[in-house]
C-alpha cells in the first residue's frame, strides 16, 4: 500500500471518530438506540475501527476493507487492529492520535 492510499484510508476512517461517542469496542457498529450493527449499515452512529473500515473502505487487490484499514493503520492484519481497539483501556485520543498520525496530520 502506498503512502497516499494509507492517507485517504486513514483521513476517511478520522473523519467517522469527531466524537467519543463515534467510538466503540466491542462491536463493529450500532445505531442510536445501541443496537448492534454491521459498519456498513446506514443507520450506525458509532464504530470500532473495523466497523468503520467497512463504512468507508472497499474491497481491493484482494484485501477486504478491514484488512486493507489494518495496513493503512500499520498492522499487519485485521485481527491485531481489532484486538488494539478493544483492549481494555484504550482510549478514543490514542484512536484519534493513530488516525491522525497516519493520515499525516499533526496529533
Amino acid at each position: 500500500m502506498n503512502i497516499r492510499e494509507q492517507h485517504k484510508i486513514s483521513k476517511a476512517l478520522l473523519s467517522l471518530f469527531k466524537s467519543k461517542k463515534s467510538w466503540i469496542q466491542g462491536g463493529y457498529a450500532k445505531d442510536e438506540k445501541g443496537r448492534t450493527l454491521w459498519g456498513d449499515d446506514p443507520e450506525a452512529v458509532c464504530w470500532c475501527l473495523a466497523g468503520a473500515a467497512r463504512a468507508v473502505c472497499l474491497e481491493k487487490d484482494g484485501m477486504s476493507p478491514t484488512q486493507r484499514a489494518a495496513i493503512a493503520l500499520g498492522f499487519p492484519g485485521s485481527v491485531e487492529m481489532i484486538a488494539w481497539n478493544d483492549t481494555d483501556g484504550r482510549t478514543f485520543k490514542e484512536v484519534r492520535d493513530l488516525l491522525k498520525s497516519r493520515a499525516g496530520l499533526s496529533k
